[in-house]
């Protein structure tokens, strides 16, 4: 079995938002295929975990840059005989580099997004600087893996990744048990104060966080308006997470219950197994939305953005997932209206190609080969 070294520079445990939940989860997926080790920050509050979590960096920033990392990383890979590490990120590359130096074995990177793109959306003055280190982290890695196709076909076009380096590791899902809805969606009337045939929409996500906080603008401004003039029946939104700014809760406080914000919850299952449909008015931001894989694995229709879907196959996901142009409310509004199509059954498609161990099993082989086959 091969020994693989992870490296999660920041704190993942509790998984709160969908990028620490693609490496908590990815990583308890792998340990079933390899001896895994994996480095992080003091912060984490690991629970019994199927892998060793070493608390190797600091929680302050300087752990980016600070060289001594380098020297405990060696001593780790030394100790463990690591023949791989897996580097979420690019950020530490530089470092992962020096490491292969010290100790000859071969670093992969693991992309949640094309980093330079992502900020680039949110208007970050440095993202071509970011581009530079970004490409050659990729180029100088043994492989890398992409979230998506078009992240993984953005780097081989403009970072000069051979395509024989690069594969796709996309977010993926556990089977949810099969559970009685209506219970949830009772708890959710009560706990809202909402009539009894009340039709309700969610969208969740990490609020702070623009391309997310954008998205609750563009319900209040341009959804709300279009969706109480058009539908026939009683409705809610229901908008979970922390972190969201002021003004807009001002905002949905002006809609008179017709937009709930709730702050974060516990558990967002809950929340989406208690919900009619979901909606994806997410626009920027790069990467997979790992909330719109959530949500169809808990048996929500979606409605999204075109870039909100990036990375979801409409092929595997219809009819559970529907795509409306981007800026397009006329069309995103009259999709959510449809609410009939709520009812429909998960495809096996879509459970088959987001299955986590589906997902592990093929990276575990790629770092496996990696191992074998770099000087």
């Amino acid at each position: 079995m091969i020994r693989v070294l992870g490296i999660a520079p920041y704190k993942i445990l509790p998984a709160r938002n969908g990028g620490e939940r693609y490496i908590t989860s990815f990583f308890a997926a792998l340990a079933g295929f390899c001896k895994l080790e994996v480095v992080s920050v003091r912060r984490n509050e690991a629970p019994a975990l199927p892998y060793t979590l070493h608390r190797l960096f600091s929680d302050s920033p300087t752990r980016y840059i600070n060289p001594l990392n380098v020297f405990k990383l060696a001593r780790l890979v030394k100790q463990q005989k690591a023949q791989v590490v897996l580097l979420e990120h690019p950020y530490m590359g530089w470092m992962a580099i020096l490491l292969k130096l010290f100790t000859g074995v071969p670093f992969v990177v693991q992309s949640h997004n094309i980093e330079a793109q992502r900020f680039k959306t949110i208007g970050k003055w440095w993202w071509r600087g970011l581009a530079i280190y970004e490409g050659y982290i990729h180029r100088r890695a043994a492989f890398s893996f992409f979230i998506t196709q078009a992240d993984a076909d953005y780097a081989i076009t403009h970072y000069g990744v051979h395509p024989s380096r690069a594969s796709v590791v996309t977010f993926g899902m556990e089977a949810p048990e099969i559970k009685d809805r209506e219970r949830y969606r009772q708890q959710l009337l009560t706990a809202h104060n909402l009539a009894p045939d009340t039709f309700i929409y969610q969208f969740n996500g990490a609020l702070g966080y623009p391309p997310n906080a954008n998205a609750v603008q563009h319900i209040v401004a341009d959804v709300l308006p279009r969706l109480s003039q058009r539908a026939s029946f009683p409705f809610v939104i229901l908008i979970c997470g922390g972190n969201l700014p002021g003004h807009l809760q001002q905002a949905i406080a002006a809609t008179n219950g017709k937009v709930i914000y709730t702050g974060f919850v516990a558990s967002i299952e809950d929340y989406l197994l208690g919900s009619g449909m979901f909606i994806n008015p997410v626009m920027t931001g790069g990467g997979i939305k790992t909330k719109l894989v959530e949500a169809i694995a808990n048996g929500l229709t979606a409605i999204s953005c075109e870039s909100g879907a990036t990375g979801v196959p409409a092929t595997i996901a219809a009819p559970k997932l529907k795509v409306v142009p981007d800026h397009d409310w006329d069309a995103f509004v009259a999709a959510m209206l449809q609410t009939q199509d709520a009812q429909t059954p998960v495809p096996e498609s879509f459970k088959t190609y987001f299955d986590w161990k589906n997902i592990a099993r093929e990276a575990a082989g790629k770092l496996e080969h990696t191992a074998h086959n770099t000087l």
